[in-house]
């Protein structure tokens, strides 16, 4: 029984330790690989701005078609992101 508690300790305590403290604000750029039957897909995301949405600050989301967050590459607005404690909240466009 003690090996029980001490490995559910070692666990809580990793968990701890490799957790996000925090989310980017802005200027943010990360790239997610959508793996299929065909070929890998790479999509680009980009926080860029911020704005308020009923009276609550969010920082702006857009899919982007390069690496840099210039207002060229900026593609399609998707939605608002703002951290809240240690939540991620996301509010979509649409």
């Amino acid at each position: 029984i003690m090996k029980k508690y001490i490995f559910i300790l070692i666990i809580f305590i990793t968990s701890k330790v490799f957790c996000q403290s925090n989310f980017p604000d802005s200027n943010a750029i990360w790239n997610v690989n959508i793996v299929g039957s065909g070929p890998t897909e790479e999509i680009l995301y980009g926080l860029k701005g911020d704005t308020l949405i009923n009276d609550t600050l969010y920082n702006k989301l857009y899919t982007l078609s390069d690496t840099t967050l210039s207002d060229e590459n900026l593609k399609n607005y998707i939605g608002g992101f703002r951290m809240e404690g240690q939540k991620v909240l996301f509010k979509p466009a649409y």
